[in-house]
């Protein structure tokens, strides 16, 4: 039952902070668990590539943090779809920090970059083709584009590089680097870089860009929106510079490619703040030439927008007390999600308080529940009543309301994936927590 500010104020003081809420009922109660496995954590940047048989997915390991020489956790992982079982686990060297997030499957070679200053070609066993040194940690999934008949990979560094190479060889067609760029590049001294990477926070290339013919030249560019609010716009044939965008103090990660196929526009959320330090959020949109054609201020909320967007005809991004769906024109309609519950604050004062997560994650997709076939789930990374797990909302897109609440496990920030896991004709969910381990559950309906 959700609670309301009304039914609070009618609540004896003594309620306040002297029971916690309950927790909600296990995942597992409502839907069976097909498998388990000890993987590692996966981070909201992963992607998962799905064979014939098999599953494929980086691992953090044991930490997203690898204070250590090693993680022997980390890598990357070959997965049978049907019982989890680990088929193959390799990139994961015995020094250095190994950390995998986004893959690429072309060609039935992997593609994909570790926080070890490097990018890997693979074999689906695990061979290395080839490994470049690169200026910095790569947490993306890269991308494949077509340039006038030769293919290109394009990754992007924390440390501000974004480079195209020659999918087969590996060898560079183009690099761009940021105006603030202090990466390593090529003829440097490797050794000295290496040292100064570590105690480096850098704040430039984290997501995967947004893939569009800006220049009608039919070559994709890439527009990247970075961790310290720019926006980047690649040309993709020559990697040269197209425009850039910095007059944002602050933005969301989260950059949606709205307009039309001919005529993009790119729609992100940014925050600003007055003198008495009251924020304000705004859904922009910018045109292909890097402009912005329109601002809306967005509904006062609990803060807290989340890390990836669902498309259907709309997109959908879930905030941390509302769920936000955002057309084509850069529009917006909001449903709220808030989820209250008393509590005492640091201060031992008695304050009432967004049990939602900061940063939630939206399903790849839709799914029937309890004859609603219109409904996501919604994946808040930790639960504020009780801080070391997690939680599930199964939210209706029909009726725009939460429909259930379950628990997971553990914490977790990886993205919730709905397809058919085990190939049984059902539709699965799956789930990484913070223990590190992949969990299927059977949502038990027909895609």
């Amino acid at each position: 039952m959700r609670l309301t500010l009304l039914v609070f104020s009618f609540l004896p003081i003594s309620f306040f902070g002297s029971d916690k809420p309950d927790k909600y009922p296990p995942i597992d109660k409502q839907f069976d668990m097909l498998w388990s496995t000890q993987m590692g954590s996966a981070s909201f940047k992963s992607n998962l590539i799905i064979t014939n048989n098999n599953l494929i997915i980086g691992s953090n390991g044991s930490d997203f943090m690898d204070y250590y020489i090693s993680d022997k956790a980390s890598g990357v992982y070959t997965i049978d779809r049907k019982d989890g079982s680990i088929i193959n686990h390799f990139a994961n060297e015995s020094i250095g920090d190994m950390d995998v997030n986004g893959l690429l499957l072309h060609n039935n070679r992997l593609y994909f970059g570790n926080d070890n200053e490097e990018f890997l070609c693979t074999s689906l066993d695990g061979k290395i083709i080839f490994r470049n040194p690169t200026s910095g940690d790569i947490e993306h999934e890269p991308v494949l584009i077509n340039n006038k008949g030769t293919q290109q990979i394009i990754y992007a560094t924390e440390m501000g590089e974004v480079k195209a190479i020659n999918p087969i060889t590996g060898k560079a067609i183009w690099s761009y680097y940021t105006p603030d760029f202090e990466g390593w590049k090529p003829g440097d001294n490797r050794g000295i870089f290496k040292v100064k990477s570590f105690f480096t926070n850098s704040s430039s290339f984290y997501t995967k860009p947004i893939v569009a013919d800006l220049t009608n030249d039919g070559v994709s560019d890439l527009v990247y929106l970075t961790y310290n609010s720019k926006i980047y716009a690649i040309n993709g044939a020559s990697g040269k510079l197209l425009w850039l965008n910095e007059q944002y103090d602050r933005s969301e990660i989260v950059l949606m490619q709205t307009g039309s196929k001919e005529d993009p526009s790119f729609s992100f959320f940014s925050e600003t703040n007055d003198e008495k330090f009251k924020a304000t959020r705004h859904l922009i949109t910018l045109n292909k030439y890097g402009k912005q054609i329109a601002i809306t201020d967005i509904p006062n909320s609990t803060y807290g927008m989340g890390v990836n967007a669902l498309s259907l005809n709309n997109f959908f991004i879930a905030q941390r007390d509302s769920l936000i769906e955002i057309d084509n024109r850069g529009q917006y309609k909001t449903y709220s999600r808030s989820n209250l519950f008393p509590t005492v604050d640091y201060l031992g004062k008695n304050v009432i308080e967004e049990r939602n997560a900061y940063e939630s994650l939206i399903s790849n997709r839709t799914f029937s529940y309890k004859g609603d076939p219109n409904c996501v789930i919604i994946l808040n990374q930790h639960d504020h009543a009780y801080y070391e797990y997690g939680f599930i909302e199964i939210y209706s897109l029909t009726a725009h309301k939460v429909l259930d609440r379950l628990g997971l496990p553990m914490a977790s920030e990886f993205p919730p994936i709905i397809t058919d896991i085990n190939k049984d004709g059902n539709l699965d969910l799956l789930l990484n927590c913070y223990n590190g381990y992949l969990y299927c559950y059977d949502l038990k309906v027909k895609p």
